[in-house]
C-alpha cells in the first residue's frame, strides 16, 4: 500500500534530492570574484551574467536517477524485495553523488584555491540516504510480517 511509512520516507527522500536542484551546494571565493556550485557546474557569478567554469553533468544526471530511483520505488509496494534491492541501490548512488561532488569540488580547488563556503544542500544526499534506509527498514519489517503469516497457514 502507498500509505506506509516507508513510502513516506521515500517520499521526503525524494523532495530533498528535488530540492538540489533549486539551491547552490556551495560558493567559491577567490580573489574578490564568486564562483557558484550547483548541480550543472560551477560557475562564475558577474553582475550581468554567469559564466561556466566547469560543468557538471554526470552529477546532474545522478541527481536525477537519484530522484527517480526514489519516486519509482513507493510504487513497487507490491514487490517488496525489488523495493529493497533498487533502496540499496539508491543508497549507493547517494552516496556516490556526494563523492563525485566532493571530486569536483577538489578539482577546483587545484585550479583556481578558493575558500569553500558549503551550503545546507549538501547534506540533502545524507538526509535521503538516512531517508533510505528507514524506508529499507520499514520494507524488511513488511516482509517478515508476510512471511510470519504465510508460514502460520
Amino acid at each position: 500500500m502507498i500509505q506506509r511509512i516507508q513510502s513516506i520516507y521515500l517520499f521526503l527522500a525524494f523532495i530533498t534530492m528535488i530540492l538540489i536542484f533549486f539551491f547552490p551546494l556551495a560558493d567559491l571565493l577567490v580573489k574578490g570574484d564568486i564562483y557558484t556550485m550547483n548541480y550543472r557546474g560551477v560557475y562564475l557569478m558577474k553582475t550581468n551574467a554567469s559564466e561556466a567554469v566547469i560543468n557538471t553533468y554526470p552529477l546532474s544526471i545522478l541527481f536525477l536517477v537519484i530522484s527517480l530511483i526514489s519516486i519509482i520505488t513507493i510504487f513497487l509496494f507490491k514487490k517488496r524485495k525489488l523495493q529493497m534491492r533498487l533502496c540499496t541501490v539508491n543508497i549507493i548512488l547517494l552516496l556516490g553523488s556526494l563523492g563525485l561532488a566532493y571530486f569536483y569540488l577538489s578539482f577546483v580547488k587545484l585550479d583556481i584555491e578558493p575558500i569553500i563556503n558549503y551550503k545546507l544542500t549538501v547534506a540533502f544526499p545524507i538526509i535521503a540516504v538516512i531517508f533510505t534506509i528507514l524506508a529499507n527498514r520499514g520494507i524488511k519489517k513488511d516482509e517478515k510480517l508476510v512471511r510470519s503469516l504465510d508460514r502460520i497457514r
